[in-house]
This record gives C-alpha cells, structure tokens and sequence, in this order.
C-alpha cells in the first residue's frame, strides 16, 4: 500500500512540474529550440530527477519537447504542418463535444462565461487572453463529459496556443472575445444547431488567418537565420 501512496505520489509531482513547463512553453517563456536541463528543474522544484524525468517523457509525448543531437530535451520547433495537424484534430472533436454538452449548458454555466468574457476584456493582454483560452475550453466543452475526448480536446488546445502566442506578439493582432460573446447568447436562446455552425466558422476563419500569417513568419524565420 505504501508503494502504491509513493508510486502515486511520484507520478502527481511529476504531472505538476509538466503543467510547470508546459504553461512556460506556451507563455513563450520557453523558446523553440531552448534546452529543458533536469538538473536546473530538480533545484528549482526542490526534487530528484526522476519526476522532473518524467514530465520531460510526458512533454516529449504531447509534442512540446523534443530530443536533440548533443542538446537533450528541447521545445520543439512549431511548423505549419503541425498546427495544421492540431486544428485538423480539434475540427473533428470539437463537433462531437458540443453535442453532447449542449443538454448540459445552464443559465448558471452560460453566466459563468459571460462573466469571465467581461472580466478578460477589461484588461486584455496576451497572457490573460491565453489564460482566458484555458479557462473558456473548459466551460464550454467540459459539459460533454468525455473525458477521453476532452483530453485530446486540452492537449490540441495547448499546442495550438503556442501558435496563437506568436501570432499575437509578432503580428500585433487584435486579440477578439465577440465570437465567445455571440457563440453564448446564441446558446441563451437555446438555438444550439446555429451555434454550433456558428462556431464551426468561426474555428475554421480563424484557422486560416492564422495559417497564412504563420506561414509566412517560418519563412521569414529562416531566411534571417
């Protein structure tokens, strides 16, 4: 039983020190191609390595880490091919989670939105908008009660946050909530079949932009190397 306590333990402490980095990489606080050194995270979170290890292992899974020649564990370059690959993932899924949160949504979770959608426009700056993004997911696809869905559902999210990272700071993009905004009242009136589509066109103009912009900022990248 102790062995279990400790096993258990282990892998909650490592799990945090991922969601540790994890938010790092996403802030832009980690750069591409920056090192994860161990031995730095083990003094920092005051452990051994061997849970610091396996966030690194959990990471790497998640495509937020690579492993580089002579370098180690590093934040992996983003390309257009996978953010294409990550929103082509959350096109299919995010369907199936409205769906089925739908019957799920209250005057009280719909309040909720609205409410931290005023609270990020009175003060919106990328970290709370990127903060926003985390906290909105959760409201509106958690009610769907797939968990094996919704873990896809956080993952594709944090990647793709990474992207919209660099969009924003380096482009100097205006960041929206009206599509949040309108996406909610819709779902007031219970008109879910028109917020769906709603938000479906949404996702995918929102894709584009991103992808010719991000397209043409690899491009650059490279040339001033």
């Amino acid at each position: 039983m102790k062995e279990s306590s400790k096993k258990l333990e282990a892998k909650t402490l490592s799990m945090k020190i991922a969601d540790k980095i994890r938010n790092e990489i996403i802030f832009g606080n980690y750069k591409e191609g920056e090192r994860i050194i161990e031995q730095n995270l083990s003094k920092e979170f005051g452990v051994s390595r061997i849970p610091v290890r396996e966030a690194i292992r959990l990471l790497e899974s998640e495509g937020f880490l690579e492993i580089s020649p002579y370098k180690g564990s590093v934040v992996r370059e983003i390309t257009p091919e996978a953010f294409k690959e990550t929103h082509t993932v959350r096109l299919c899924i995010i369907p199936a989670m409205l769906e089925n949160a739908f019957p799920n949504y209250t005057a009280k979770l719909i309040k909720q939105a609205e409410d931290l959608i005023d609270k990020t426009e009175k003060n919106m700056t990328l970290n709370n908008y990127l903060t926003f993004l985390l906290k909105i997911q959760d409201v509106m696809y958690g009610p769907c009660n797939m968990p094996f869905i919704l873990h896809f559902a956080e993952i594709t999210l944090k990647r793709h946050l990474m992207v919209l990272g660099i969009y924003y700071n380096s482009f100097n993009q205006g960041m929206q909530l009206d599509g949040y905004r309108k996406f909610f009242e819709l779902c007031k009136k219970k008109d879910h079949k028109e917020a769906l589509n709603f938000w479906m066109e949404t996702l995918k103009y929102h894709y584009q932009s991103m992808a010719d912009v991000f397209q043409q900022w690899t491009i650059d990248k490279k040339v001033s190397i």
